[in-house]
């Protein structure tokens, strides 16, 4: 599997709820941590096989949106059918992903 660094100049932070409209506070990323990865190997491979899950139950490939919290454990809050996929689609169930 091959990975790379990607920008990450802002990190969007959520509070506990305050009774605003949105909870979510924007904070600039640390120059330090910028440079980082954003999940480890393992909740990569935590969230490939998440994605592999709900894809099996489903029986199509899905739009997943997860949480990982700071411990590494993964909430699916949302899962909806993919309506386009791209020219070179890799299945989750193939041997190089």
């Amino acid at each position: 599997m091959d990975r790379h660094v990607g920008a990450k100049e802002v990190a969007i932070e959520y509070q506990p709820f305050t009774g605003l409209a949105s909870n979510a506070i924007k904070k600039p990323v640390p120059q330090a941590r910028r440079e980082q990865l954003a999940v480890s190997d393992e909740v990569l491979t935590k969230i490939i096989d998440v994605a592999r899950h709900v894809e099996r139950i489903f029986g199509v490939p899905q739009d997943i949106e997860l949480v990982v919290d700071e411990a590494g454990e993964i909430t699916v809050v949302q899962a909806r059918s993919i309506t386009r996929l791209p020219d070179k689609f890799i299945p989750f169930n193939s041997p190089s992903v």
